[in-house]
């Protein structure tokens, strides 16, 4: 250890940084035996986050974390009963000195640096390892420093201080996080409206890890549950990267808000909540979904915004029945535009926006309320059948959708027999041309699972096909017994 110390002060910044992941490692390794090592390590670490290069000082911030990481799993095996593990609190005892270095950082950024890994936001990643192994003093400290900060005329400092709150969001004190979240969420919506586009980016992230992990209590809250959701909705398309976060948001409080009815065995939202909301939901996310300038390899808020349509369709309440049957109409328009010679830039384009469609085709017949008859079941089908014929190939997306029908149908048994007894020989090529493919194998699981739907959906109209079918599922049994 001595000498590893000894040369975390090299006058190179390469070996300072070659020493300090090593002791990043030792303490990952060896947490029983650093007691006696502790005061020396706090001493170097916080040299180097205050006075070293950042390189070196994200370094001894990730020692930090590591150890604080150790620390909260430790806490996690006592508490369970799972182990009797050393704890050492080495966390809660140096923090006091570890949040003066952080709160430092937080204050002296030199600008907001979009995506790339810096020294305050390793500083930041230290909040949340902490607010889950120390007492809850350090939170209310952290939560101090964000209230006096807060509305600081530099941008980067209001900035640091969504950052340092976001940081706290996954803290094991569940319940005074969500009384901190309810007394500070008019005040956070607020930061939406900020002129900084860097703020607005981290408040919308903050908004997400929120529904992520808190949205149950706004849920119950109908009046901060509606601003909740007309801020959302305002900023959707008030840039991509915000918007890809408020997606997100939408996401995560279609699940949370999702409860089962035992007297139906069906999903059900609660009829103030969600619902009310979700014509306007639908309508804002297609527009920018299949807006193309949404669509981007680095914050892609086409994806996002058909991800959250999934969502909201798949965990909706039956009320809304009627609403989704008429948007499925709208995305069926929408799929059959991308058949169609020249409406994307790209045929790469086009065959993501397929895919993404395909996706809310399923979504919605998954969800139940969809209920095609044999025209209807026909059209679906052709139409993924079609994408298939344009590409010259399976895609997982659109082969799901295409099993999904069997759900939209089981109002119409009859119907169903009929429409897949008259479609599996075209549909067949496709189906065996996944299932051909058992080194592909996602898309090949998913053909299993529709030959399964398959059978279930025609029954034993499909006998005359198992000549066909069973030696391909044979090879794929032989294929992973040998290989997997």
């Amino acid at each position: 250890m001595d000498t590893i110390f000894f040369n975390t002060s090299s006058s190179t910044i390469e070996m300072r940084i070659f020493s300090m992941q090593c002791l990043v490692e030792i303490t990952r390794c060896y947490y029983d035996y650093l007691e006696d090592q502790m005061a020396t390590i706090l001493e170097k670490t916080l040299l180097h986050m205050e006075n070293d290069d950042e390189k070196v000082g994200i370094q001894a911030y990730e020692l930090w974390c590591s150890l604080s990481d150790e620390e909260n799993a430790r806490i996690k095996e006592k508490e369970q009963k799972i182990s009797d593990v050393n704890v050492f609190n080495f966390s809660q005892i140096a923090y006091p000195n570890l949040l003066k270095m952080i709160i430092f950082h937080l204050l002296n950024r030199k600008k907001v640096e979009g995506d790339e890994w810096n020294i305050t936001k390793a500083a930041a990643s230290l909040i949340s390892n902490l607010s889950q192994c120390c007492l809850y003093e350090f939170i209310e400290q952290v939560v101090l420093f964000v209230g006096e900060r807060l509305n600081d005329p530099d941008p980067k400092i209001r900035d640091s201080c969504i950052l340092a709150f976001t940081s706290l969001l996954e803290s094991r004190y569940r319940e005074n996080i969500r009384e901190m979240i309810l007394n500070a969420f008019d005040s956070l919506l607020a930061m939406m409206n900020d002129t900084s586009k860097e703020v607005r980016e981290s408040t919308a992230w903050c908004i997400e890890k929120i529904c992520e992990f808190h949205s149950v209590i706004l849920v119950k809250d109908q009046v901060k549950f509606g601003k909740l959701f007309t801020t959302i909705l305002n900023n959707l398309n008030r840039g991509k990267k915000a918007g890809v976060h408020l997606c997100n948001s939408l996401h995560f409080i279609a699940k949370s808000v999702r409860v089962d009815d035992n007297k139906t065995s069906k999903y059900y939202l609660n009829l103030d909540c969600l619902s009310n909301y979700l014509n306007d939901t639908l309508s804002v996310l297609l527009n920018i979904a299949l807006d193309q300038n949404s669509y981007d390899t680095e914050n892609n808020l086409a994806l996002a915004a058909f991800f959250a349509i999934g969502s909201l369709l798949e965990n909706s309440a039956m009320d809304t029945k009627k609403s989704v049957e008429d948007f499925f109409s709208v995305i069926l328009s929408a799929f059959d535009k991308t058949l169609q010679n020249g409406a994307f830039s790209s045929n790469e384009v086009r065959n993501d926006y397929q895919n993404y469609l395909a996706s809310i085709i399923e979504a919605s017949l998954v969800s139940e309320k969809i209920h095609l008859d044999f025209n209807q079941g026909k059209i679906v089908l052709n139409m993924i059948i079609s994408s298939f014929k344009l590409r010259d190939c399976v895609y997982e997306e659109g082969l799901l959708a295409a099993s999904s029908i069997s759900l939209g149908m089981v109002y119409f048994k009859k119907g169903m027999n009929e429409l897949f007894t008259e479609l599996v020989k075209d549909f067949g090529q496709y189906l065996t041309y996944a299932l051909q493919r058992p080194n592909e194998v996602s898309l090949c699981r998913i053909a299993v699972h529709s030959t399964s739907d398959l059978i279930r959906a025609i029954g034993t109209n499909f006998s005359i096909y198992m000549d066909q079918i069973l030696p391909l599922i044979f090879n794929i049994l032989r294929v992973y017994f040998l290989f997997y």
